[in-house]
């Protein structure tokens, strides 16, 4: 059940009008509705007025619907698909409206994986571990949830970082070990697998393996191709300039390069555009 009056109470005590609370979220008159009728705005508009008002979801909701279950899961996928895509995303302090109490399992689990997210990125190196731990005991450690396979990939990518190798290539065996070149994972979408094959495709690319990485590049550009994106193209088209280097095909190096560095210029990606130049140098 919604609890409109506590927003109005917190509304009244904070010293904001209707307009005030609204300003730059949404029109006044969703702010006018939902206290005279106790119906909430939209999600997109109601995350943003909770923060303003420093409240939660547990502080406007006494029970959690469906619904609302629903809402809160697509919210937690658009900021982890914008941390896997590396965009900007939202804060922490966004984050932490959406910790509700009673989490069913994947909203709990997302949550979570989200955290792990924040702390890779922040290089809080502990931090990150120990989220991707509880994700793990969270999945069971189960290889057809995809949140357990992303998992072991940030743990060998952060191993990588922190310059473990042996650890790291502990991990991104396990990763390779539960896909066996087999993407049919239940409960994965096509960010994650996008990520899944550029994380994968470039591991392969350090250590000169054409053969494996082809084949991650290769499922990445058809999963592009098909939801009409342009994800992680630098990357793939990378590594197909890598293995025409490797298989001696000239032309087809020069071509990928090109579709190389017109998609790495467009995504700002300076690295890849070094990388490319140096593979036909």
């Amino acid at each position: 059940m919604f609890l409109a009056a506590v927003m109005k109470e917190m509304r009244l005590r904070k010293k904001l009008t209707q307009f005030e609370l609204a300003q730059g979220i949404c029109n006044q008159n969703v702010i006018s509705k939902m206290e005279k009728t106790s119906y909430p705005p939209k999600f997109a508009n109601l995350i943003p007025l909770l923060q303003r008002l420093d409240l939660t979801l547990n502080d406007v909701f006494s029970e959690f619907t469906n619904s609302v279950n629903t809402e809160i899961e697509q919210e937690l996928l658009t900021i982890e698909h914008k941390s896997l895509l590396m965009k900007e995303h939202a804060s922490e302090d966004q984050l932490a409206l959406l910790a509700i109490d009673d989490q069913n399992q994947q909203i709990k689990l997302q949550f979570v994986f989200i955290k792990a997210r924040f702390a890779i990125e922040a290089q809080q190196f502990d931090d990150a571990f120990f989220e991707l731990d509880k994700v793990l005991a969270l999945t069971k450690n189960d290889n057809y949830d995809i949140y357990t396979i992303l998992a072991y990939l940030d743990k060998a990518a952060l191993y990588t970082q922190l310059e473990e190798a042996e650890k790291a290539a502990y991990f991104y065996e396990i990763v390779e070990q539960a896909l066996k070149m087999n993407f049919n994972i239940g409960n994965a979408d096509a960010v994650q697998l996008l990520y899944l094959c550029q994380q994968m495709g470039m591991h392969y690319f350090f250590k000169q393996d054409a053969l494996m990485a082809t084949k991650y590049a290769d499922y990445g550009i058809k999963i592009d191709e098909k939801m009409d994106r342009a994800s992680f193209l630098p990357e793939f088209y990378l590594i197909k300039t890598f293995a025409a280097t490797q298989n001696k095909n000239q032309q087809a190096a020069k071509e990928y390069q090109t579709a190389t560095m017109v998609y790495a210029r467009y995504f700002k990606n300076s690295k890849i555009v070094e990388l490319a130049r140096e593979l036909l140098n």
